[in-house]
């Protein structure tokens, strides 16, 4: 864990008076992951502009300001080499290898460091592979090196994939085994046999949720169906002081919709939602009234009517469309809002 302050001087008449300091964060290191406990920082560009008075709290966000990362982005690099490279001195420099990479592997494992300088190759192939950041694959590398195995990209492979499959990495006989072609073909067959399980597994898991959304569909038709036959009962009471209006002119009549049999009529051979959208269920849609423009017998357009501001929400042709006849259909019913206020009030007051 480093942990680091931030010193600041106060002085008067231009001599120190005093020199006070502040912990602004802890830098841990654990399994190789970096973890910030850190005062927040102020908005800006200034990577030291602290919030005194803001309690160390856990950093996860990316990038500067109130969160914290790896210090490579926060501009603490020289600080913070300055400080770990004492314990790292030995590492041996110039071999290609990030100098970051090494630290956090020998952090993990001293087993790394000894790798580092025997084989800086079988390192590159374990940093490749993930293997230096996780440490039940670090185990089998203890292991693999101290029974003088080869650490080669096969050996990589077959880590993994044991890893995979819940081997024992501790154990000589599975990662250093005497016959490594044997041992890996041995691994690939678990790896399929497992894939084929949970492929399995899946397909089971896929099935029982398709098998309750299934379920749920039947319910909710179910549901919508027993809905359909409620209203098909209460939309006729509820728009029943309606009914006798007829609006006409120029050959146009305007009459109110009386039933959910006629909602789906008009939906289907008009091509638009009035009944998919379920206009007719006054819970939904409680200040509705929807009517039908005919000539000739005829639809024309369907219109809905708010029935507590009283103006003409729409008016639809076919596939939601207009008609020739839709400014004059539009104006009749304006014309005849007092009516459809009248019936509306009257019956209420009743």
């Amino acid at each position: 864990m480093i942990r680091h302050y931030y010193q600041y001087a106060t002085f008067k008449r231009k001599k120190l008076w005093k020199v006070d300091y502040l912990e602004v964060m802890q830098q841990w290191m654990k399994d190789g992951r970096y973890v910030f406990m850190a005062r927040n920082r102020a908005m800006g560009y200034v990577n030291d502009s602290w919030c005194w008075n803001s309690p160390l709290s856990v950093k996860r966000g990316y990038g500067h300001c109130s969160s914290l990362t790896d210090p490579r982005d926060i501009g603490y690099d020289d600080v913070y080499y300055q400080r770990v490279q004492k314990r790292f001195r030995y590492l041996p420099k110039g071999n290609g290898l990030r100098v970051d990479e090494m630290y956090r592997a020998v952090n993990i494992s001293p087993i790394y460091e000894t790798i580092i300088k025997a084989d800086a190759a079988a390192f590159r192939r374990l940093a490749r592979h993930d293997i230096i950041y996780n440490t039940k694959m670090t185990a089998a590398v203890r292991v693999a090196w101290r029974h003088r195995q080869e650490l080669t990209t096969d050996w990589c492979d077959m880590v993994e994939m044991m890893n995979f499959v819940g081997m024992d990495l501790h154990n000589a006989g599975y990662v250093a085994p005497d016959d490594m072609k044997a041992m890996h073909d041995y691994v690939m067959v678990l790896v399929r046999q497992k894939r084929e399980r949970l492929r399995r597994q899946q397909e089971e898991r896929d099935r029982i949720r398709l098998e309750r959304l299934r379920e749920l569909n039947i319910q909710r038709d179910a549901e919508k169906a027993r809905k359909r036959e409620e209203m098909k009962l209460t939309y006729p009471v509820k728009r029943k002081k309606f009914f006798g209006l007829i609006i006409d002119g120029k050959g146009i009549e305007i009459r109110v919709l009386q039933s959910v049999d006629e909602f789906a009529e008009e939906g289907a051979e008009m091509c638009h939602c009035v009944y998919a959208n379920e206009y007719y269920n006054l819970e939904k849609h409680p200040t509705s009234l929807i009517m039908s423009a005919r000539r000739n017998g005829k639809r024309l357009e369907t219109i809905e009517v708010d029935l507590r501001d009283y103006y003409v929400v729409q008016s639809r042709a076919k596939h939601n469309g207009v008609s020739k006849y839709h400014d004059y259909i539009v104006q009749l019913v304006n014309d005849n809002m007092e009516r459809i206020k009248e019936l509306n009030s009257r019956r209420r007051a009743v």
